[in-house]
C-alpha cells in the first residue's frame, strides 16, 4: 500500500501478518487492523522478537537488527542428544560414502528429519552450514556411518555456535545489490561441480546458496560461468522485486565480484563464447542481467 512517500508492506504466514512501514504508513496499518478487527479478533503482539522460530533482535538507535535461531538450535540438541562441541568439519573426505560401514537403514528416517530441520536454519539463519547440509542431503537416501558422523559434526558445530545468527546494518553508502559468485569444477571426492553465491542488500545478506549443476560442466570456466549464470536469475528476481516496491529502485548495475578471469572475460565479451566453455545463450544471459 503506497500513496505519495508513504508505503506499508504487510507479508503473512498462515494466522501471522508481519507489517511494515515507514512513518507516513502507520495510518495503512492502522487501518488495515481496523478493517481485519471488524471481521475477526486481531491481536497486536507489537514489535515482532520471534517468528518461525527466529529470535529477531533490533537495536533502532544503532540501526542493528539481528536474526538467531539459537532456541531452535537447542531444542534441536536436545532432541538429538548432542552434548559435545567441535569446530566444523572442513576436509571434504569426510563425505565420501563409508564402504561397507552401512547402518541400518531403519535410520534412514531418523538421518532424513535431523537433515529437514538443519535445512530450516541453513535456510534462514546459517548460511556457514548450508554447503555441509547440502552434502549430507546427497547421502540420506543410502545412510551409512559417514553420514552419521557428518550430522554428528554438524550438530557438535551448532553446540558451539549457537548464539550465531545474521546481522543487518543500517548502511547508506553501500552498493544498493551487489554479490559474490564461486564456483569448483568437479573435485576427487564430488565428480559434480559446485557453485554457490552470496547475494548482498545495502551490503547485508540476503539470500545464498551452494548446489551442484544439473547438467555436466566440462571446464573450470564453464563451472565459473555457471555460477554467474545463477546469480544473474536471482538478480534479475531482486531488480523486479524492488522495481514493484518502489521504495529502493535499482539505478545502476548489480556488482557481481568473481574470481576467474577466463568468466569474467566471457561476460564482458558475450559475442564471442568458445564451444568448450560455455554456451551462447549462457553468456548471453550473463551480459543482459
Amino acid at each position: 500500500m503506497r500513496v505519495g512517500d508513504a508505503w506499508c508492506i504487510c507479508s503473512t504466514h498462515v494466522d501471522d501478518i508481519f507489517v511494515l512501514f515507514n512513518k507516513g504508513g502507520k495510518k495503512f496499518r492502522d487501518a488495515l487492523f481496523e478493517r481485519i478487527s471488524s471481521e475477526v479478533d486481531v491481536e497486536n503482539l507489537g514489535p515482532v522478537t520471534w517468528a518461525l522460530k527466529t529470535n529477531i533482535l533490533r537495536d533502532r538507535n544503532a540501526g542493528i537488527l539481528k536474526i538467531s535461531q539459537e532456541t531452535y538450535v537447542n531444542e534441536l540438541l536436545q532432541k538429538c542428544e548432542v552434548s559435545g562441541e567441535s569446530n566444523m568439519p572442513t576436509h571434504d573426505k569426510l563425505f565420501l560414502p563409508d564402504g561397507d560401514a552401512s547402518l541400518d537403514v531403519a535410520l534412514k528416517k531418523k538421518f532424513q528429519a535431523q537433515i529437514g530441520a538443519l535445512w530450516w536454519l541453513a535456510s534462514i539463519s546459517r548460511p556457514d552450514i548450508f554447503y555441509a547440509v547440502h552434502r549430507c542431503s546427497k547421502l540420506q537416501q543410502l545412510p551409512n556411518a559417514v553420514l552419521a558422523k557428518c550430522l554428528k559434526k554438524i550438530f557438535e558445530y551448532l553446540a558451539a555456535t549457537r548464539g550465531v545468527g545474521i546481522v543487518y546494518e543500517r548502511k547508506t553508502n553501500t552498493q544498493l545489490l551487489s554479490g559474490y559468485v564461486d564456483a569448483a569444477f568437479g573435485t576427487e571426492d564430488e565428480a559434480q561441480s559446485r557453485v554457490g553465491y552470496f547475494f548482498l542488500f545495502r551490503g547485508n545478506l540476503v539470500s545464498w546458496t551452494s548446489e551442484n549443476p544439473a547438467r555436466v560442466l566440462t571446464s573450470s570456466t564453464e563451472a565459473e560461468c555457471r555460477g554467474l549464470v545463477q546469480f544473474s536469475k536471482e538478480n534479475l528476481w531482486h531488480r523486479q522485486f524492488h522495481d514493484e516496491l518502489k521504495i529502493y529502485t535499482p539505478t545502476g548495475p548489480t556488482v557481481v565480484y568473481e574470481d576467474n578471469q577466463s568468466a569474467i572475460s566471457m561476460a564482458n565479451n558475450p559475442g564471442v563464447p568458445h564451444a568448450r566453455s560455455t554456451s551462447v545463450s549462457s553468456s548471453r544471459f550473463l551480459n543482459r542481467a
